[in-house]
């Protein structure tokens, strides 16, 4: 690995991703995490929290977590960056996807 840090815990932090310890369990269900905001995060399976909610106009879909947040917000409000399949003349192939 050739990243560097500039403040040692942030190199700790990043060493959990190659030793693959996991200090952090949840009570719950017994998944367990690198990072205590990564068990943060997961408690909102379990409570149902949904502090990330959409700021689109006419939309306050709400989720539990920021990646499912971010792939709503690409996947439903921003069409510039759908990924369109390029043989759209092949319509009999494709059919109604």
């Amino acid at each position: 690995c050739v990243k560097s840090f500039i403040r040692r815990g942030d190199l700790k932090r990043h060493e959990q991703l190659h030793t693959g310890v996991k200090n952090h369990e949840c009570k719950v269900c017994g998944k367990r995490f690198s990072q205590n905001s990564g068990l943060k995060t997961h408690m909102n399976v379990h409570t149902g929290n949904k502090p990330y909610r959409c700021a689109f106009q006419d939309c306050g879909a709400e989720f539990g977590d920021p990646s499912s947040h971010a792939r709503h917000k690409k996947e439903t409000h921003l069409v510039d960056y759908r990924y369109e399949c390029p043989f759209s003349n092949d319509i009999e192939k494709c059919g109604s996807a």
